[in-house]
């Protein structure tokens, strides 16, 4: 049986953080892919960087590892609107337009950093 292929950083760190290892303490493709719900080939050539993630498998990639996924493919994913959490009621005025020119901030370093329009 061929030896598993090496997970490369800094998909290995965070595996091994979340937990998604083999007995010997080594990222575990095969158990990321089990809890994403994807098949292991399909996860395996997301982590690997073969070819080009569906939007479904980046989401499930991402409910586990977390939101860096994203970078990591180096894919641009649709996330949707956005809905602040209902604890939003609870700001002032003030507050919420604080944070909506922190979004557009935020927006804005992301579209250049990318090279969006």
């Amino acid at each position: 049986m061929a030896a598993p292929q090496k997970v490369p950083e800094p998909w290995a760190s965070r595996m091994v953080a979340r937990g998604f290892v083999r007995a010997d303490g080594n990222p575990n493709v095969s158990t990321l892919a089990r809890r994403a719900g994807v098949a292991v080939e399909t996860a395996r050539r997301a982590v690997l960087g073969i070819g080009h993630a569906s939007p479904d498998t980046v989401a499930r990639l991402v409910q586990e590892l977390g939101p860096e996924v994203h970078d990591w493919l180096g894919q641009e994913v649709e996330l949707g609107s956005y809905e602040p959490p209902r604890e939003a009621a609870l700001l002032t005025q003030r507050e919420r337009r604080a944070l909506d020119q922190l979004i557009r901030v935020m927006a804005e370093y992301h579209r250049r950093e990318r090279g969006a329009p």
